[in-house]
């Protein structure tokens, strides 16, 4: 339902808690998504019933520029201008991005109205009729180089769930712009793609680069496994009298909704 979902652990037992239910989780998702792992520490090489593909530190770079140029879309009408960048003219769109749903991934079908108009040079003849379907099409004064067309889910049959195991070595080895990357995160749901970012918290909470800063900034929903007040990542008011979080617990959270969690420990 989100643009990503974020992991922060504090200890290292909260991480290795969620690393294993995470395995488990995938494997039982085989057939139903594409299965991907950046995989920094080359640790999950033996996991072949959880991953159908295994990204090292040197084929990342690759792989982004392949999930940025085909997978979301970059050189198709799919692609929209940055909200900010839209005129007011053209403020019905702004609704385009506030739709949500309780289905896990999000399946677009926007009709367009016959008051939309295309610039004259591109030509749709599809038996003298025109069907438009999972497509946004861009107006006039926002007209995008249609160079290549690509539809991820035909090319890839299924769906894309990219665990990021490691989040600082992610943002160390990608290689990705910070505009790209904002425009990859903003574009992933409505693309069938899911990430999950995992991180050691005193490591992201000290990453000041701009892609550290885009994932800190404002998660929607994740795992933060420390007190309330001694993080940054759940907008809400911390209570000093918290107690410590145990190295079996975690917190939830989901927009305004936080609930405190215990983990599950697999042998």
């Amino acid at each position: 339902e989100t643009d990503y979902f974020l992991v922060v652990n504090e200890l290292p037992s909260q991480g290795e808690s969620i690393e294993t239910t995470i395995l488990s989780a995938f494997r039982q998702l085989e057939g139903k998504y594409r299965r991907v792992v950046f995989d920094s520490e080359e640790k999950f090489g033996g996991e072949v019933n959880s991953f159908d593909e295994i990204i090292d530190n040197s084929s990342l770079p690759t792989f982004i520029e392949d999930l940025c140029s085909k997978g979301l879309g970059e050189k198709d009408l799919k692609v929209e201008i940055d909200k900010e960048e839209q005129d007011d003219s053209n403020a019905e769109w702004e609704n385009l991005f506030k739709l949500e749903t309780d289905e896990l991934l999000l399946d677009n079908n926007i009709d367009i109205s016959n008051e939309t108009k295309m610039e004259e040079n591109i030509n749709l003849e599809v038996n003298d009729k025109v069907e438009i379907d999972n497509e946004l099409i861009i107006t006039n004064d926002q007209v995008i180089d249609n160079e290549e067309t690509f539809d991820y889910s035909v090319n890839n049959d299924l769906p894309l769930l990219l665990y990021i195991s490691d989040t600082e070595a992610f943002i160390e080895n990608s290689l990705i712009s910070p505009e790209r990357f904002k425009r990859m995160l903003k574009h992933c749901r409505m693309n069938n793609i899911s990430i999950i970012f995992q991180s050691e918290k005193h490591s992201l909470d000290g990453d000041f680069t701009d892609l550290g800063k885009i994932i800190k900034i404002n998660p929607a929903t994740g795992l933060v496994g420390a007190r309330l007040t001694d993080q940054n990542y759940i907008r809400v008011k911390g209570d000093f009298n918290e107690p410590e979080i145990g190295d079996d617990e975690t917190y939830y959270f989901k927009g305004h909704t936080i609930r405190k969690m215990k983990m599950i420990f697999i042998n």
